[in-house]
């Protein structure tokens, strides 16, 4: 079955929609994962999507089961992350990071543990990413005699 829990009442489905995974949302959707599942939180695969910014897991979610999205479809525009820093009320990107360093981690259980360090390998490779491209384009610049 697609829909086995885990101790948090989260299904393969809600870890993959909550980290971004697109095509495991959608093969898990297609052999027939249930989008309306909820998690010992009461949170949906759509609601955890949602608050993580992956609004393409959004749009395969809506395909499945489009009255669950309808306060998410609303709310997110097309092309803008729901967690973009244009949306982050004031704060800065860093302060949040800040913040995310205050977590308790003894509090939290294995599988928490795991997803957060899934999502900070995959900011630190954003973060490189930016880097690299940055980089290029100094290079680039450079070559041009341009000032950077």
């Amino acid at each position: 079955s697609t829909d086995v829990l885990n101790l948090d009442g989260e299904t393969a489905l809600h870890l993959a929609a909550s980290i971004g995974y697109e095509d495991c949302v959608a093969l898990l959707l297609m052999h027939g994962a249930d989008p309306v599942l909820r998690t010992n939180a009461g949170k949906s695969a759509a609601e955890l999507a949602f608050s993580m910014g992956h609004n393409e897991i959004l749009r395969i979610l809506e395909d499945a089961a489009p009255d669950e999205l309808v306060p998410f479809a609303e709310q997110a525009l097309p092309g803008q992350s729901v967690r973009s820093v244009s949306n982050l009320g004031g704060e800065e990107p860093r302060d949040l990071a800040f913040a995310f360093l205050e977590t308790d981690f003894g509090q939290l259980n294995d599988d928490s543990l795991e997803e957060m360090k899934t999502i900070l390998e995959m900011t630190l490779e954003k973060v490189v990413a930016e880097q690299q491209r940055r980089s290029r384009a100094a290079g680039t610049s450079a070559q041009q005699g341009e000032p950077n």
